[in-house]
């Protein structure tokens, strides 16, 4: 398929085919190199536009060197995993013309790799002679590192950074980095099969193993073959290095280099639909004692530091989802009659919930439809009114009474989450919700806009494929300071 399209674009681009007795309709790649090359080198950049580019080249120095911002970022650049990588990168580089490069997601692969190559060219003294192209699956993720790398260079974008999407564009003949979709890489190939100005190529994600970066893979494999001269780097945070070296290897002179890049990790707390019941409930139980302590005259018998409202939790299980969850009030309420009471220490957003002591009482008779818990890790770390509220849900979910009712169930489950990180999150930060669909999302966003209380205090940006794409780029700012509620919440 590759040889195909190369084929066709040959014949289209070049305006020259050639005919023989097997029929043949264009020249390979091979082909067009070498009569591009006997023609002309690689074309390089006029002398006017040497010099605007030399000029642009010292205003942003003299910018940058005076911009606290500029040092900032150059700071966390070097904090970055692959910065310790750098030489090793344009070592391997220099052996090799096709290298490999896997590294873990956060590693800065995808920003600082293509830099490491812009900045060795600068500094070398031959700028106008690099021409790099960043291939990437999605039209976002393309021009989302665009911005970061022109912001992290302290430029604007379309300069000597750009990017090429389907219907947008930002580039100028000053130009050396490009960002673009694999389909905007393929068209190019279709023009110009020899890519006969480019330098480098960098095909990102190709882990993702999609009909377009398979395609580039066969394309540029024999490319790589055809063109000597051409740099070719293949990255990926999840990749069996040894197999894709193999398959290129197959084809092109010399070896296939292969870089590791670390990565960071970051403690990771998980928690469950149990443990959201298992908040609300305790928010229910604290109100209740609370309230009873003041009518009685007494300070609250957990301390001032949960901060919650008498009505909190109502609003969480009747208010937003019509008497959806309406049990877990009732069952709160059952609960805290009973005497179950949380110990003074007991935290809200802790790794793991406390282990709670189950009452020997008749639980059965004071939660209606409570059921015996099969599972004995819920039985063992839950109370007994969150199990019967899980098994509730579980119910409701194995057995809906409609499609449309298990999207509300989800839905519902999904925007009192929201709610209860607004309402007792105390530190700025960013809700990343993942959802099936359109429907989906919209129906989480109007439920989220219903409540006018936590609704003023968030920004919404819904991330969708329907959406123009300057609207989903704005999810990538942070969310403003000051207010008691700094969430930026994206969809």
């Amino acid at each position: 398929a590759a040889q195909g399209l190369l084929l066709q674009g040959s014949a289209t681009a070049g305006g020259a085919s050639s005919s023989s007795s097997h029929g043949d309709t264009g020249i390979t790649a091979e082909a067009a190199w070498q009569k591009n090359k006997q023609q002309q080198r690689r074309p390089r950049m006029g002398r006017q536009a040497a010099q605007q580019l030399q000029q642009h080249l010292d205003e942003t120095a003299a910018k940058n060197a005076a911009s606290p911002s500029y040092a900032r970022l150059h700071a966390k650049r070097n904090a970055l995993p692959a910065a310790a990588a750098r030489e090793e990168c344009l070592r391997l580089l220099q052996q090799h013309q096709v290298l490999v490069v896997t590294g873990e997601t956060g590693c800065g692969k995808s920003t600082q790799v293509p830099q490491f190559i812009l900045e060795q060219a600068q500094q070398q003294g031959r700028l106008q002679d690099a021409n790099i192209v960043v291939a990437q699956p999605r039209r976002l993720i393309t021009t989302s590192l665009s911005r970061r790398v022109a912001e992290e260079r302290g430029e604007a974008v379309g300069n000597v950074v750009g990017y090429s999407i389907h219907a947008d564009r930002r580039l100028s003949r000053l130009t050396r980095l490009t960002f673009c979709t694999t389909g905007i890489l393929i068209r190019r190939l279709q023009v110009d099969p020899a890519l006969s100005s480019v330098s480098h190529v960098i095909i990102d994600e190709v882990h993702e193993r999609g009909l377009e970066v398979d395609f580039l893979l066969t394309a540029m494999r024999e490319l790589a073959a055809a063109r000597p001269d051409l740099k070719l780097l293949l990255m990926s945070a999840t990749l069996n290095s040894s197999n894709i070296t193999d398959y290129f290897a197959a084809q092109v002179a010399g070896s296939v280099g292969c870089l590791h890049i670390p990565g960071r990790t970051f403690d990771v707390q998980q928690f469950f639909l149990e443990d959201l019941i298992e908040a609300r409930l305790r928010t229910a139980l604290a109100a209740e004692a609370a309230g009873a302590a003041a009518a009685a005259g007494r300070p609250p018998p957990f301390g001032s530091g949960y901060g919650f409202d008498s009505s909190s939790f109502a609003a969480y299980t009747g208010a937003s989802t019509a008497g959806e969850l309406a049990a877990s009030a009732a069952a709160g309420r059952v609960a805290a009659r009973g005497g179950l009471v949380m110990p003074h220490g007991a935290k809200l957003a802790g790794g793991t919930n406390p282990r709670f002591a189950p009452d020997r009482r008749n639980w059965d008779e004071r939660l209606k439809g409570y059921v015996a818990a099969e599972d004995s890790h819920l039985k063992e770390h839950y109370s007994p009114a969150t199990v019967a509220e899980v098994q509730r849900w579980a119910t409701c979910i194995a057995k809906p009474r409609t499609n449309d009712d298990l999207r509300k169930q989800h839905a519902a489950a999904a925007v009192a989450a929201i709610q209860f990180i607004c309402r007792h999150e105390t530190d700025p930060g960013s809700v990343l919700v993942f959802l099936p669909n359109w429907q989906a999302i919209a129906s989480v966003f109007e439920q989220l806009m219903a409540e006018e209380e936590v609704a003023s205090a968030l920004q919404v940006f819904v991330l969708h494929s329907l959406l123009p794409m300057q609207e989903q780029q704005e999810a990538f700012s942070h969310a403003p300071p000051g207010g008691a509620m700094r969430l930026n919440h994206v969809l």
